[in-house]
């Protein structure tokens, strides 16, 4: 356990992560709001206390301003809700479907330029998934974080495992 600490505090503080992440991706506001909506979640889990959901719905929205991929949020909530039985009774909560409609209010000016403009943002971003790439092009693309990622903890592993940081 103490390897494997060690192992991801040196990953995350190694230059490559640190500040490539902060260069490389926009998705600082994203992930912000979607752990505000995760939080708002884990207290309307502990509480019950379905005001929670208004809350969510607001992050959740200005998540959805920030980057699209907070869709899989909604995603995740939808199939929270049905799968574990004592959350469907949220379902009949007013607070989630305000907190639902709120979300999509925030989101509703970004729906609206693109309906103005021929979908153009969505049918970049989800377009992505159209099999106009060539394969080199999608291997290439997939291969190289993975590979920096495994040299990285590769290299990390080997000097923490010959002792350089045992205490």
């Amino acid at each position: 356990m103490h390897v494997a600490g060690w192992t991801v505090l040196f990953f995350n503080a190694s230059l490559l992560i640190g500040v490539g992440s902060l260069l490389a991706t926009p998705d600082a506001p994203s992930v912000f709001f979607w752990g505000l909506a995760l939080w708002g979640m884990a207290e309307l889990s502990v509480s019950k206390n379905a005001n929670w959901w208004i809350l969510v719905g607001i992050f959740a929205g200005l998540g959805l301003l920030s980057k699209y991929s907070v869709l899989f949020l909604g995603a995740g909530i939808i199939l929270w809700l049905i799968w574990v039985p004592e959350n469907r009774r949220y379902l009949l909560s007013w607070q989630l479907w305000l907190g639902g409609a709120l979300a999509i209010a925030i989101f509703s000016p970004v729906l609206y330029w693109n309906s103005q403009h021929e979908w153009i943002s969505f049918v970049k971003q989800f377009g992505r998934s159209v099999p106009e790439a060539t394969p080199s092009n999608t291997s290439v693309s997939l291969l190289v974080p993975l590979l920096a990622c495994s040299i990285r903890w590769s290299s990390s592993s080997q000097w923490l495992e010959r002792g350089a940081l045992s205490a």
